[in-house]
């Protein structure tokens, strides 16, 4: 449901800095090119004129200012006849809707840098700009001469959990800007966790993302419907996670031995074997070019 805002009967607004250490940390000034090349297909021209008009003034007055609003909206060429749905004030509220500002106790809070565009956000624009979002990405990537920081990483990944990302969503986010899988899924699990956020629909991360080398139980020692392993199968002193109600994903099935397979014994503690006997000459193995040979 998104908030709507009414206009003060003054006709001034109070506006205030949003303090947030997160995307202040990883944002970008909403005088930027970052914000003018992908921002504007999201926000609109209106919300972002808006925005670099607040951040001058912040340049002046860093902890806050009168908004006089029918000066401001003849400043950014719009109408605003006093009314909740004056061309300025519907666009005052499309900037409380994409969070770039919100309500304060004594008028509007708004951000001084906008975060990262989000994978949602990145998916709806024009085919042209996503292209041109992902080389300004790898770009950001040359530039820091490495994957991103681990602080910095943690930042992000707390910004991206705090909108509303999922845990596949903010994985993936840190893997294309260079974040190693094992960390990125380390990182993502501290987020979520770091934010008390459960990841939605499963307690694990789909087989796929798992890093290279992880053990997962066969399926004989799973019980029915369970993604995780019994308690009965877990050494002392272990405590396992509430196995969530649902089948194994269908390529982790596929990928695993049928129950009924038989299991190796390690050659160390393997019985010895009699010798096998000696091959009857009879039943040696023919290449099939012997038998054309034959013909």
């Amino acid at each position: 449901m998104s908030i709507t805002l009414s206009p003060p009967e003054s006709g001034t607004l109070p506006i205030l800095p949003w303090s947030d250490e997160v995307v202040d940390a990883v944002g970008h000034d909403p005088r930027s090119d970052y914000v003018e090349h992908y921002w504007l297909a999201v926000l609109g021209p209106s919300a972002v004129w808006l925005l670099r008009h607040v951040a001058h003034r912040f340049d002046d007055d860093p902890d806050g200012f009168e908004l006089e609003l029918g000066t401001t909206a003849r400043q950014l060429g719009l109408a605003h006849t006093g009314g909740r749905n004056s061309p300025f004030w519907r666009t005052v509220n499309r900037c409380v809707q994409f969070r770039v500002a919100r309500s304060a106790e004594r008028g509007l809070a708004v951000r001084r840098r906008l975060p990262p565009l989000t994978q949602r956000q990145i998916a709806r624009l024009p085919e042209l700009a996503q292209r041109d979002h992902d080389r300004w990405q790898l770009r950001a990537r040359r530039g820091r001469s490495g994957p991103l920081p681990i602080e910095r990483a943690k930042l992000v990944a707390v910004a991206l959990v705090d909108r509303g990302e999922g845990y596949h969503e903010v994985h993936h986010q840190l893997r294309r800007w260079g974040l190693p899988r094992p960390m990125a899924l380390a990182v993502t699990d501290w987020a979520f966790e770091r934010l008390g956020v459960q990841p939605p629909g499963s307690v694990l991360p789909p087989a796929s993302a798992l890093p290279p080398g992880s053990v997962l139980p066969p399926a004989a020692a799973l019980p029915a419907g369970s993604a995780l392993p019994p308690a009965s199968a877990l050494p002392p002193g272990s405590v396992s996670p509430p196995a969530p109600e649902l089948p194994p994903p269908p390529e982790l099935a596929s990928a695993l031995p049928p129950a009924s397979a038989p299991v190796a014994t390690p050659e160390c503690i393997a019985a010895p074997t009699p010798a096998a006997p000696e091959p009857d000459p009879a039943d040696e193995w023919r290449h099939p070019d012997h038998d054309l040979a034959d013909t």
